[in-house]
């Protein structure tokens, strides 16, 4: 049986890619709004109440993009992502946990983000 070295490895398929991630802490004083310059992991403290996120408007350059977000408050506060127009809910990440959300698009060339709850 054949085997691979991992480190530093770019093979597809199956698919094993080595990426670099950007990690960044914030606690929050009201809502927030994501951009493309922010950490794609993010360590984020609702500071005090539930807040808002609203997640980046759909460019070309965001497209595929995924944002990485845990929950570190100390007390029963949420973190809810809202779509770029903040009308809609993606997904609201409890205390303690941990969500992604990702900007996808469908055969009609609608791009709105996407979220998936961790634990």
């Amino acid at each position: 049986m054949a085997r691979s070295m991992v480190e530093d490895s770019d093979v597809r398929n199956p698919l094993i890619h080595r990426e670099r991630h950007t990690w960044g802490a914030k606690t929050l004083t009201a809502a927030l709004t994501l951009t493309e310059e922010d950490a794609d992991i993010l360590d984020l403290d609702p500071g005090g109440a539930s807040r808002n996120v609203t997640l980046p408007a759909d460019s070309a350059g965001l497209r595929g993009r995924v944002f990485r977000i845990y929950n570190s408050a100390d007390a029963a506060e949420n973190l809810v992502m809202k779509q770029s127009d903040g009308s809609t809910t993606v997904i609201t990440i409890a205390q303690g946990k941990s969500g992604m959300v990702w900007l996808s698009g469908n055969v009609s060339g609608t791009f709105l983000w996407r979220g998936l709850l961790g634990s």
